[in-house]
């Protein structure tokens, strides 16, 4: 929801949008980075405000848009904070999340589906692997253009 309300905002030189945009981001951003890595909110249960949060039901459609919402952060406020905090996110898909699994798999090159409590999912559908890819795209392509 921020990344549309931020591009939306961007496009249409609104600030207004872009306050809220930016308001819904820093909520967002202080509860999926509340640890040291990427943790989104699983979709086993509904999350409501101040309430525990699921860990687990995490899929990498929910990944891919948050390595976008903080590359668009970034280009918006160029604080390298969130540079980081997008290739933290990427990291996601390699290990770098709750169970220290990597949903990302060297041999087929596709992506598991998500990270559930027992482990990964290990069915590997197109919306998994075209998120990872899509994921690794924009990475590869930001920090390309820093160097």
């Amino acid at each position: 929801m921020p990344l549309s309300i931020l591009r939306a905002g961007e496009i249409l030189k609104d600030n207004a949008l872009i306050d809220v945009g930016m308001e819904s981001f820093a909520f967002l951003d202080q509860l999926i980075f509340e640890k040291e890595y990427l943790s989104i909110i699983g979709n086993t249960k509904w999350y409501v405000e101040g309430a525990e949060r699921s860990k687990f039901g995490q899929q990498p459609i929910e990944v891919s848009t948050v390595v976008l919402l903080y590359h668009q952060v970034y280009e918006m406020t160029r604080d390298e904070k969130y540079l980081t905090r997008m290739v933290s996110s990427f990291q996601w898909f390699l290990g770098k999340n709750e169970l220290h699994l990597s949903l990302y798999d060297t041999e087929t090159k596709g992506c598991c589906d998500g990270l559930e409590s027992h482990g990964v999912n290990r069915n590997q559908g197109a919306e998994s692997t075209i998120c990872f890819w899509i994921s690794y795209l924009n990475v590869k392509r930001v920090l390309r253009a820093l160097t």
